[in-house]
């Protein structure tokens, strides 16, 4: 197969009627294969074959003995021979039809210069007209033939004057298969007809035919016009293309002697694509495309070509000059081209934008062309859905183009399809769904259009939230304190819809609330399933590891609406609203429990109500906590616990000074926001007692320990000397003590990997650490230079267990080093920084009781 494309169709075709198919396709000269692979709706398709002879080459001469005998070959590699002529002096030697490779002639000549011709002819009016010249014993006297100067020649006139010279003593004699020449050389022609002429120069003796020389022209009078009819466009079946594509012609001819055709698209005097192709040359001694045939022409439309409608006419010039024009299908008709450079329209979108929808509703819209259009491409149409849930940036990305219901639609001025789309299941927690539908038409013109809609369920609601440390509303614990977490949790229940008890304060609006908190454990409530007391949610203690308090809450009923419930059905009835409050005295209370590790947790409520719709909160709550707390100066510093960052003058900066954002995109390690890495600062305290930290953003006059960023020469204000603090990294076996120093180079939080195949330890316990930064105290006159303490510690841990048979039973895996699990090491376009390196997907494959510390983010394996 060398390539495939797809045809497009004629009208609007229903899934079930029978309809064209076309698709303008450039045939190559010979046998064209083609396959039409057809395909249903379920996929099922049927394959047909189909050979295509393009044949516009005439017969091929294979040879041309010597004679005698008098003979030539010939063959046609197309559509065959239909029939050959063989002329001796203007005479008809031989008759061949189909089949045939050879005319021959056994009969005898007399002495002196012959002229032969051979007309072959294939079976799709292709002609050959080759001329020669043989000798007989001698050759006879000079003759040249100035005019006409080729075999063939086409002419309107009734005569034509024979330009010719011999030195022949018996001068030029004119024969033919008409009318001799009346004056001189001026050779009558018989009309709309063959006129054979031979030219014979009389050598000695003269007036006989012993010693002569004959040269054969042909001359083709020609004074009728081409035949043509224009089939497509018509001004009931117009063609639709647009700017910068062609214009595909179909017309019929019929004539023996065709030179070109000319196809040209107008409005008026503005023609916006015109091309000429040539058939035949003048001058050539063949003829193709003779007779009678059907063409597909095509017209170059100009790219900058308007919308609108255009005329179009084919004019047919033959090798005489004759020619006919032609506006199809008579001069009366116009507006048969129709440039359509704009794509589908789309409308009646439901739900309309910015309308309200339920979460199973249908999504529908029109997709339509005006009737004279090219049509919308049924293959072309795309759905995507985008939904915006309550509680993140995006729950729904997905093209659902395969679940479409697409339905043929054609009205008093449009055509198109119904398009359809069924949710597989419902938009549980979506707030808004953005729709997005491509279309084509026919010809290629593309267009698309978007709208959202919100989604109307009855989905709980989840407000008030917040979250408060003994008593204070912060979200910043250290491990013991006590954590509170308030909301409410509103329901609206349509009477008309839900069966309710007697009592509708008994009826369970809520089944379950489950209050997720991070990696630390979970809080679940559940419905009291005893339906003759008021709705109550109760603390399930076999789901929930955290809280206990409170231990139950009653609903609050409205059957008013509250003032926050409408109406529903028709008639109207007023919704009745039933809210559970978790605040104030029933706010959820528990303490953070001894393993909670400096770690940002989410903190996230989903409420089911009584038809198993989900609400998850939209607000971001989160709660971080840390291994200690200290307040000084009113100013709140949290310490974390796992932490191998500098000290400044015996004080654990820990984690550092973290801002007042969450863990992450916004988290503020010891430096500057967003940076995770160990900066240590250099301060300089001049003679008034005012510090200053300085971190210079110059990449070589900054000490960064866990990029193993350590400059020879400090050079910022005052030069530091740290040639000596170069190798700050070493590793050591657990069990002997081999030592080595290892280069700053090696990567902590940097896109590299540490090999320990080549240590030669027989043994898996080992470590990689991080020597001490030792505290930098110089006085340069009134300034001191002070760069902090920077404790060592742990890089690498690597601890495991192994049966007898070196099975792995247990591994702990500790390390700095940025296994970026949650892939927060990016270029600026996504890319992995990690791609193609050792450790890429280690994270991954490690076993479940490893606990990782990477650069500042402690990384649970669950």
């Amino acid at each position: 197969m060398y390539g495939s494309i797809r045809l497009r169709y004629d009208g609007v075709p229903s899934f079930f009627d029978n309809h064209t198919w076309r698709r303008y396709i450039e045939l190559a000269e010979g046998n064209n294969t083609h396959s039409i692979i057809t395909y249903d709706r379920a996929g099922n398709t049927l394959t047909q074959n189909f050979n295509i002879l393009k044949d516009s080459t005439p017969p091929r001469i294979v040879s041309v003995p010597v004679p005698p005998p008098l003979e030539i070959n010939y063959q046609d590699s197309g559509s065959g021979i239909n029939s050959a002529v063989l002329y001796a002096n203007a005479s008809v030697k031989d008759t061949k039809w189909a089949g045939s490779s050879q005319l021959q002639y056994t009969g005898t000549f007399g002495q002196g210069t012959h002229s032969a011709v051979a007309y072959i002819k294939d079976n799709k009016g292709n002609i050959i007209v080759h001329p020669w010249q043989f000798d007989i014993t001698n050759a006879g006297p000079n003759l040249n033939v100035v005019y006409p100067l080729n075999i063939l020649t086409f002419t309107q006139n009734a005569s034509i004057s024979v330009n010719a010279s011999t030195t022949a003593i018996g001068g030029i004699y004119y024969e033919g298969n008409t009318t001799l020449p009346s004056v001189g050389n001026t050779y009558t022609l018989d009309n709309n007809s063959l006129n054979i002429l031979n030219i014979r120069a009389d050598g000695d003796p003269t007036a006989n035919e012993t010693n002569d020389t004959v040269i054969t022209r042909w001359v083709i009078r020609d004074n009728t016009t081409p035949i043509l009819n224009v089939n497509r466009p018509t001004a009931s079946s117009p063609i639709v293309v647009k700017a910068g594509d062609i214009a595909p012609i179909t017309f019929t001819y019929n004539e023996a002697y065709p030179a070109y055709y000319r196809i040209t698209v107008y409005s008026g005097a503005t023609i916006i694509g015109q091309t000429t192709t040539p058939i035949n040359t003048t001058g050539s001694n063949s003829i193709v495309g003779s007779g009678n045939h059907q063409i597909i022409g095509v017209s170059n439309i100009l790219s900058s070509a308007q919308n609108g409608l255009y005329n179009v006419n084919v004019t047919m010039v033959d090798l005489a000059g004759n020619s006919v024009i032609v506006i199809p299908p008579s001069p009366n008709t116009t507006n048969t081209i129709k440039i359509d450079n704009s794509g589908p329209l789309f409308s009646n979108t439901s739900p309309g934008n910015n309308a309200w929808g339920t979460p199973t509703q249908y999504i529908q819209v029109y997709i339509t062309e005006d009737l004279n259009a090219a049509g919308v491409d049924r293959n072309s149409i795309r759905m995507y859905l985008l939904g915006e849930s309550n509680s993140s940036g995006s729950a729904i990305n997905v093209e659902v183009t395969a679940d479409l219901n697409v339905t043929p639609y054609t009205d008093a001025s449009t055509s198109g399809y119904m398009v359809r789309y069924k949710p597989s299941w419902p938009f549980e927690d979506i707030e808004r769904i953005n729709v997005t539908v491509e279309a084509s038409d026919k010809i290629g013109n593309q267009s698309s259009q978007s709208w959202f809609y919100n989604i109307w369920t009855y989905s709980p609601d989840i407000d008030n939230l917040s979250i408060s440390v003994n008593g204070i509303k912060e979200n910043r614990a250290k491990e013991g304190e006590s954590v509170k977490i308030e909301f409410d949790v509103k329901q609206c229940v349509c009477p008309d819809y839900v069966s309710l008890p007697a009592q509708h304060q008994n009826f369970n609006a809520i089944t379950e609330v489950t209050i997720s908190v991070g990696k630390i454990g979970q809080i679940v409530y559940n419905a009291d399933p005893n339906l003759s007391d008021p709705s109550r949610l109760e603390y399930n203690a076999s789901r929930s590891n955290l809280g206990g308090v409170p231990a139950s809450i009653t609903v609050s009923h409205f059957a008013n609406g509250g003032g926050v419930c409408s109406t529903c059905s028709s008639p109207a009835v007023q919704m009745e609203l039933y809210q559970y409050n978790f605040n104030g005295a029933n706010a959820i209370s528990f303490n953070v429990p001894g393993y909670a590790g400096d770690i940002l947790n989410n903190i996230s409520v989903t409420a089911t109500n009584y038809g198993s719709w989900k609400r998850t909160n939209s607000e971001t709550l989160y709660l971080i906590t840390t291994k200690n707390k200290i307040t000084q100066g009113g100013v709140v510093s949290t310490y974390g616990k796992y932490s191998w960052l500098p000290k400044f003058e015996g004080t654990d900066l820990s984690i550092g000074r973290i801002s007042k954002e969450p863990v992450g995109g916004k988290y503020q390690i010891y430096g500057k926001t967003n940076d995770a890495h160990r900066i240590v600062p250099v301060i300089y305290i001049d003679g008034t007692g005012i510090p200053r930290v300085d971190e210079s953003d110059t990449s070589g006059d900054r000490i960064e320990i866990d990029h193993g960023k350590i400059p020879l020469i400090f050079l910022r204000g005052y030069s530091l000397d740290l040639a000596t603090r170069q190798n700050t990294i070493e590793k050591f076996s657990l069990e002997n003590p081999i030592m080595n120093t290892l280069p700053n180079d090696f990567p902590l939080c940097v896109h590299g990997y540490f090999d320990t195949t080549d240590t030669l330890w027989t043994s898996n316990n080992f470590m990689l650490r991080e020597k001490q930064f030792v505290r930098i105290y110089e006085k340069r006159g009134n300034v001191i230079i002070n760069a902090p303490e920077a404790d060592g510690g742990p890089i690498l841990l690597i601890r495991e267990r192994r049966d007898s048979f070196n099975n792995l039973l247990s591994g702990i895996v500790v390390t700095t080093a940025d296994l970026d699990r949650y892939k927060n090491n990016r270029q600026a376009h996504g890319q992995n920084m990690h791609s193609g390196e050792s450790y890429e997907d280690l994270a991954r494959n490690l076993e479940e009781n490893v606990i990782i510390w990477s650069c500042g983010h402690e990384i649970l394996i669950d």
